[in-house]
């Protein structure tokens, strides 16, 4: 309700479905494709979902039926994460077993086949790079294509950011409430206003 209420030019034109993995309560998609149809707005409004493809609730506890409906909801794409171009990276990137690699290959074709607007991002860290990097990049896409000849062309690389401890004079959330403290000027390190 307070999504409609907010008006034309103000109301964001995409609801994303986050949180790490929406589909621990599978229905949830379901639930606002329908809310933004009872609301008139399923023209106005495009629904993505996050799914970070680390398990098969959605065809685990969803009918034929309701996958059937996703795949169908006009303005409705699902954004599914590969964290990682190979099994190293994988495991670098989740702290999860090598094979789970493989497994999210698996869940990414069940989602396509279903017939949902898919897309995908992708994480591409790694301990250290492969013998043939090229080579590497080359069966994590055949990967893709062999489950949809143009997934790749559907997918994003992650921009990746080095972060590291510096040190800055600012107004922390410390200073904001005894606010004596800022005159000081005290530094953090690792942290920036």
């Amino acid at each position: 309700d307070l999504y409609s209420a907010l008006p034309d030019g103000i109301r964001p034109p995409m609801i994303d479905l986050s949180g790490g993995q929406p589909d621990l309560v599978p229905e949830w998609t379901i639930w606002m494709i329908e809310a933004i149809r009872d609301a008139g707005l399923t023209r106005h409004t495009y629904l993505w979902s996050d799914d970070n493809l680390s398990n098969d609730y959605l065809f685990r506890y969803l009918t034929d039926d309701q996958l059937d409906h996703l795949a169908a909801a006009p303005n409705y794409g699902r954004v599914c994460c590969l964290k990682g171009f190979d099994s190293i990276s994988f495991t670098f990137n989740t702290g999860a077993p090598a094979e789970h690699f493989y497994r999210q290959f698996a869940l990414l074709r069940r989602i396509v086949a279903t017939g949902m607007d898919v897309y995908c991002y992708a994480t591409f860290t790694t301990p250290e790079l492969p013998a043939d990097p090229l080579a590497a990049m080359e069966r994590f896409v055949d990967r893709l294509q062999d489950i949809d000849e143009h997934l790749p062309l559907r997918l994003i690389p992650l921009e990746i950011n080095v972060f590291g401890a510096r040190r800055t004079t600012h107004a922390c959330s410390a200073c904001r409430i005894a606010p004596g403290a800022a005159r000081h000027g005290h530094r953090l390190a690792g942290r920036s206003s």
